[in-house]
């Protein structure tokens, strides 16, 4: 097999996983998947880059590197996707992670966490 051939299994894995990074982080990962694309040439130089700008778990960094493998022959298969995603236990970070993370991670963290007021509970007599 050609190795430039187009892997459609593969490839669909790696495009329609964009979308669950969106939803988990509230941010894509990169504009584009080129060495012309800063935040993409990072990800390739540093396997926790998507940990270091996107508010994610450890876990959810696991699963995703394994997605976004350069070589589509390396990439995890759909069988296995499902098999990481149901041991995760959470793809959000804690608040402490988020305490302690870079500026980047604190700015995407604080534009999709929802806000609840909390209200005091009066004492009663």
């Amino acid at each position: 097999r050609n190795f430039y051939a187009f892997y459609n299994e593969i490839s669909d894995i790696w495009a329609l996983s964009v979308i669950p990074t969106s939803m988990i982080s509230g941010r894509n990962p990169w504009r584009t998947a080129t060495t012309n694309d800063r935040h993409f040439y990072e990800y390739l130089s540093n396997a926790d880059f998507l940990r270091e700008m996107l508010p994610i778990s450890k876990a959810a960094n696991d699963v995703l590197k394994r997605i976004f493998t350069f070589c589509p022959t390396q990439r995890i298969s759909l069988a296995e996707l499902r098999a990481a995603v149901l041991a995760v236990d959470t793809f959000f970070p804690t608040e402490g992670e988020v305490a302690t993370a870079s500026n980047d991670v604190k700015c995407a963290a604080a534009a999709y966490t929802p806000r609840i007021p909390v209200f005091e509970t009066p004492e009663l007599p």
